[in-house]
């Protein structure tokens, strides 16, 4: 049986154990019902709370679509996008110690459905707009007007609007899932759906957000063991171990334990399907910490300086957890930062740290409510749209790379040296499927390149090291690491070129 097969059949078990456990379970919904006698059913939603988060789900919608025009938007989707479409597939994605399966399927039935870009596009709009009316009634403990204002600083958020800015990016789909998995809690909650139903289908959403990326875990499993540490905290300080006698004689009468079964489902389906501890993207050292920094003070500055405010607090409540159980996610994010290719993870792994600052926000008294808003929405709105601007010259200058390349190759041989492997495979797969023919000669030797079958053939050839090489160079032309890419194609200086 394939890993792909074997999934499958692991996920369906899943889900039949899941229904099983939620069958059984003995929990008490009222013990985890939140608050609501400070939400007034009949309150009058407010024009200004409205206008609010209609501007920002326009900025939002404009400022992650404006770039989405191709699959040169960023060097993942030149490579995975790009991939679906030329073999009409849909794969689980398993390899090399990454272990995200579910990741881009959505992106893939898409393609192979339609075989448009714009339905991608399309796609991401929809989605978002499903995202914000699921937290909108996930949500439903807090007042209107509040829970108004908590969705438009969660549509101009950074990293929100980052994941939206290409197909490629399957935090949106955790975000969604996770919201969802609240949602089918408050229905159950609500009695609109029976409790055990309502427990299945949220444990249900939750499991399946887990194989959309594999830090998840980190998230999750941080976030049980400090809500169990939470509700518990009396006893621990007492040095009561008795609570750990209840756990075992009756786990499924406790929301954290229930919600740890899909994290252990995971975790064996990880290790069976080929997940490892130390992949090798993250074993490589390409990039500097310094680097790193030196790319992302805007948003470490922000994530540092909420640490500190909720530090400050000097509570450990739901709000505590919820922010420390980020912090192994962003430890994480300091490691891989250093590996191949990874200079802008923090834009989009770190998102819950956004959310979740706008959450508590939402939950504090009128005058420091008041206040905090417009701070943060302003912080918010000018991290991102700084980022706009960025990314949107290096899109447009990769653009017009592509487009001078795929000229030059239309006549002859385009050498690549861009000195990073998996940015030159990228780069000259898009290139040669927006020529659908020519020939591209890399300069660096790696096993990454020439291999994709499906795309060089009669028409597009692919060599290593050919001589002599091409009399045009596409080069990365930045002559120090804290120096923005310059991706620039320069005339060779050997005789026959001009």
């Amino acid at each position: 049986m394939s890993s792909s097969a074997a999934l499958v059949v692991f996920l369906v078990v899943s889900i039949v154990l899941l229904y099983f456990v939620s069958k059984f379970s003995s929990l008490n919904f009222r013990e985890i019902e939140t608050p609501r006698n400070h939400v007034r059913e009949d309150e009058k939603v407010s024009i200004a709370a409205l206008t609010l988060l209609f501007v920002s789900i326009f900025a939002s919608i404009y400022l992650s679509t404006y770039n989405f025009t191709s699959f040169g938007v960023d060097y993942d989707s030149m490579s995975v996008q790009l991939n679906f479409l030329i073999k009409n597939e849909i794969k689980f994605q398993m390899w090399n110690g990454r272990f995200f399966p579910l990741s881009h399927v959505d992106n893939a039935i898409l393609l192979k459905v339609f075989n448009s870009f714009t339905a991608l596009k399309f796609y991401l709009i929809v989605h978002f707009i499903s995202l914000l009316a699921i937290a909108y009634f996930a949500f439903d403990f807090i007042p209107k007007n509040r829970r108004l204002v908590f969705l438009s600083l969660v549509a101009i958020a950074p990293p929100v609007v980052n994941i939206y800015s290409s197909a490629i990016y399957s935090e949106r789909n955790i975000l969604l899932l996770l919201c969802a998995s609240v949602l089918f809690l408050r229905l159950g909650m609500r009695g609109v759906l029976s409790k055990k139903l309502a427990l299945h289908l949220s444990l249900s959403s939750f499991l399946i957000s887990l194989y959309f990326k594999e830090t998840t875990i980190l998230y999750v499993g941080s976030f049980l063991g400090l809500f169990f540490i939470l509700i518990n905290v009396k006893a621990l300080k007492a040095l009561n171990y008795s609570v750990f006698i209840d756990y075992l004689k009756s786990p499924l009468s406790y929301i954290e334990t229930i919600f740890l079964i899909p994290c252990l489902l995971w975790l064996l389906s990880f290790f069976l399907l080929g997940g490892e501890l130390n992949p090798e993207y993250v074993a490589k050292r390409d990039n500097s910490l310094t680097e790193y920094v030196g790319k992302n003070y805007l948003e470490l500055t922000v994530i540092s300086a909420i640490l500190v405010f909720m530090t400050l607090r000097a509570q450990f409540d739901l709000y505590t957890v919820l922010i420390l159980s980020c912090v192994p996610v962003a430890l994480y994010c300091l490691l891989v930062s250093q590996s191949m290719g990874a200079y802008n993870i923090f834009t989009y792994y770190n998102y819950l740290i956004y959310l979740v600052f706008a959450l508590y926000i939402i939950s504090t008294g009128k005058s420091k409510f008041l206040t905090l808003v417009p701070i943060v929405f302003v912080v918010f709105t000018a991290i991102t749209i700084t980022g706009f601007v960025e990314f949107t010259r290096k899109v447009n200058m990769r653009n017009k790379v592509v487009s001078d390349a795929v000229e030059i190759i239309k006549n002859e041989t385009l050498s690549i040296d861009l000195g990073e492997p998996w940015k030159e495979r990228n780069l000259a797969r898009f290139i040669l499927y927006k020529a659908n023919q020519g020939h591209i000669n890399h300069l660096t030797g790696h096993d990454l390149f020439c291999k994709d079958a499906n795309l060089y053939d009669e028409n597009t050839t692919c060599t290593t090291g050919e001589l002599p090489p091409g009399c045009k160079t596409l080069i990365n032309a930045k002559i120090s690491s804290d120096q923005p890419e310059t991706l620039e194609i320069i005339v060779a200086g050997h005789e026959g070129c001009n």
